[in-house]
């Protein structure tokens, strides 16, 4: 409604180009900055009553969000093969009045650096993929509290980085007809090396914060959210 809730507003400024040095070899750049306004998050926040029983509320905060990065592909082929590389740098920080100081903050989505590898091999009438994909790691927050339960001084908001993620997949696929039936038939294998990748690390209150406050120990209970492991699906298609 533009009071409680605001009216979400951003600019967005891309500039690119495509660039073909080869025959068979194409490359594309882009540059992008944008900012967003009137964005609502929630917040943990905590209270200490007189008889030092710790409460755990959520609050909504308005923050504004900048993002900006580059963006790069690079297409090669070579008769029946094909290779693709993508980079991205990127960086998005947040920043409200009430959070962090007021001073920007890493945003949960922010990640320094992606780097995507695809490759595919048309061999008669059988298709091989791989790709292997990399992503430095993200921000999560660790909160930490002075002896009398308030946030310490050297906290920052989302200071924390996840350990960096890593996927590699495949795929074989075969082209057939019989008759009026053109079909193809593959399996594709998810995360091939059943690389263990932590997606976020949410926390909870423990059952004695104040306690453990005082003893020198995090009142928080933190748990990792990890990704799919490997997974192996077939698939068959069929037109006429």
């Amino acid at each position: 409604d533009g009071q409680k809730f605001p009216v979400v507003q951003s600019n967005h400024l891309i500039a690119g180009f495509t660039w073909k040095p080869f025959q068979r070899t194409t490359v594309d750049a882009e540059a992008y900055t944008k900012y967003t306004d009137g964005i609502v998050i929630v917040q943990n926040t905590y209270s200490r009553s007189a008889s030092n029983v710790i409460t755990q509320q959520k609050r909504y905060y308005e923050v504004n969000s900048f993002v900006q990065g580059l963006d790069l592909l690079v297409k090669q082929s070579f008769g029946n093969y094909q290779f693709w590389l993508a980079y991205t740098i990127s960086k998005a920080t947040n920043q409200s009045k009430k959070i962090n100081g007021g001073e920007p903050y890493p945003s949960y989505d922010d990640q320094l650096h992606e780097v995507k590898l695809f490759g595919i091999a048309q061999i008669k009438r059988w298709s091989l993929t791989a790709a292997y994909i990399y992503g430095s790691g993200k921000p999560w927050d660790d909160p930490t509290f002075t002896s009398s339960f308030q946030l310490s001084p050297s906290y920052s908001t989302n200071s924390q980085r996840l350990p960096a993620y890593s996927r590699v997949d495949a795929g074989v696929a075969y082209s057939y007809k019989l008759g009026l039936v053109n079909g193809r038939v593959g399996v594709n294998v998810f995360n091939l090396m059943n690389t263990s990748n932590v997606l976020s690390r949410p926390y909870s209150l423990s059952d004695t914060p104040y306690q453990n406050v005082q003893q020198g120990k995090s009142p928080l209970n933190f748990y990792d959210v990890k990704g799919m492991g490997m997974l192996t699906s077939v698939y068959l298609n069929f037109r006429f």
